[in-house]
């Protein structure tokens, strides 16, 4: 049985062993391809990197995190499981991952850890007992003697006015190599299962992006670890955590609570319709096409106990980290959709992520029906975190959809005795004349005018904010309706003295 050396020295050479030097150059350019493609800013790699350390740490459900920089080289350290040997040929690879079958792990080992090296030519790994490197300079001058005579290629490749240097995949052949010495002034690292020293030009910059990616905190916030630690140890250092009390998740920065959250998360089954169409796309990955079940996960933002919507800037959709697509729902959302190679848009065409979009709020509306119930602290605050329609693409079409069906299927509007109302059946009382008259008096007037088939009880306390529900059509009895009101045969045959003597008091 090879040792980790011997292991990693044969996957040198089987990942370096090319028939031609056309094939090796074809196949370095692809990985360059997808290491550009994968990356769209400079901090991209980082979520890369956590959110494989956050797979890694899936059984302990404890992430622990520690970003370091020396010199010109930053390392970012987990303390997830230790790298086995196939998880070595998963990141020596392109798409051939670890992940591809695991429904529990967020991202497809092997292609995402490339966005490293769009920023770097020179990546170390260590982790247990391995140690080795990735190094663009290590096959400058690499020629495979059964390739033939490397002047006559090269004079060949100058005739057809091709680059006449070698190019070799450094990127998926990894190569044994200790740490160099320099790095064991960090005694630390020995206490981290994973650690990857990255190269980076502009050092100073990243400093700088890694600490405003870290001071936006919700970064942490679906990731699949319940305990999240990341500590940054630059100039000025930080320390991030997400923590757990009960049904409430906290975010906490260098020891300061910054916000409070409500998360819910919703596993359901992947009906025979969607799983047909995902199996008819090549596209999809093996993942969805084995699964039988996916979930959606929900956040609500809490202030003083109460429910707030998040701050319109930050309310992206996460597929487990952030993207960047921003759908302004008063709540955050996260859910495997399909995305581009950088993970930062989603797909609108895919099936899939129609089909996500749909559920989200069927599945959102029976969370607010339960924060809404009688026996619930928030149940007063659940219109500061309701969505409205949205406008725009395919996946806000589909979002609709499913708005649609909730709202005239759940019921989530409390009344004014605490019992919940679908849309259709509540009224809200602008005018407030109800605490005045008898409310039958008005319900009566409102049935023979607007078909509908409400009653006493249908009537709702003044939620705040109010507009959230007439947005979605809830009934309003407005001012401008009290003319008609009080002309109708409903108001004339049946109200008393008291009822006049009552209305003038409320005008007054």
């Amino acid at each position: 049985m090879m040792n980790e050396k011997e292991f990693i020295n044969n996957l040198t050479t089987h990942n370096s062993d090319y028939n031609n030097p056309e094939l090796a150059i074809t196949t370095s350019n692809l990985c360059d391809t997808i290491s550009r493609d994968i990356n769209t800013d400079s901090q991209r790699f980082i979520y890369e990197l956590l959110q494989n350390a956050d797979d890694s740490s899936n059984e302990s459900g404890s992430l622990d995190v520690r970003i370091d920089f020396i010199n010109e080289f930053v390392i970012f350290s987990h303390k997830g499981a230790s790298f086995t040997k196939v998880d070595i040929e998963s990141i020596s690879s392109a798409g051939d991952g670890t992940k591809t079958g695991d429904i529990t792990k967020t991202g497809f080992k092997g292609i995402g850890f490339k966005s490293v090296f769009s920023h770097s030519k020179l990546v170390y790994i260590k982790s247990g007992k391995y140690c080795f490197k990735f190094d663009r300079n290590y096959w400058k001058e690499h020629w495979n003697s059964s390739w033939g005579n490397k002047e006559l290629w090269e004079s060949e490749r100058r005739i057809k006015n091709k680059e006449e240097n070698i190019k070799m995949p450094w990127q998926i052949i990894p190569i044994w190599n200790d740490l160099p010495e320099h790095f064991k002034v960090l005694p630390e690292l020995n206490d981290y299962n994973v650690s990857t020293v990255i190269a980076y030009d502009k050092i100073e910059e990243l400093k700088s992006s890694i600490n405003a990616l870290f001071s936006d905190s919700q970064i942490v916030l679906f990731l699949r670890s319940k305990k999240v630690r990341i500590a940054i140890y630059a100039e000025e250092s930080l320390t991030l955590e997400k923590l757990t009390d009960g049904n409430i998740t906290s975010l906490v920065r260098n020891d300061i609570k910054l916000s409070d959250w409500l998360i819910k998360t919703e596993t359901f089954e992947i009906n025979e319709e969607i799983q047909s169409a995902i199996s008819a796309d090549d596209k999809s990955p093996k993942k969805l096409i084995e699964a039988k079940f996916t979930e959606i996960a929900f956040a609500v933002q809490l202030e003083a106990c109460r429910l707030r919507a998040v701050d319109s800037s930050n309310r992206l959709i996460f597929t487990y980290l952030p993207t960047s697509v921003n759908y302004n729902l008063p709540f955050l959302v996260n859910g495997s959709f399909l995305t581009d190679a950088g993970r930062q848009q989603l797909h609108q065409d895919v099936v899939w992520n129609n089909w996500l979009f749909k559920e989200i709020p069927l599945r959102y509306f029976s969370w607010i029906a339960e924060l809404a119930h009688k026996d619930s602290a928030y149940r007063q605050d659940i219109l500061a975190v309701i969505p409205s329609k949205l406008s725009g693409n395919q996946l806000s079409r589909s979002f609709n959809e499913g708005l649609e069906i909730a709202l005239s299927t759940i019921s989530f509007i409390p009344n004014n005795d605490g019992d919940l109302l679908k849309i259709d059946e509540a009224i809200y009382d602008r005018s407030a004349i109800t605490q005045v008259i008898d409310c039958q008096l008005l319900i009566n007037f409102i049935n023979e005018n607007s078909d509908g088939n409400f009653t006493t009880s249908s009537f709702i306390p003044p939620l705040e904010p109010i507009s959230s529900l007439i947005s979605l059509g809830v009934y309003t009895f407005d001012v401008d309706q009290f003319e008609d009101f009080i002309s109708s045969s409903f108001f004339v045959d049946n109200f008393t003295v008291e009822d006049n003597i009552a209305l003038i008091d409320f005008f007054l």
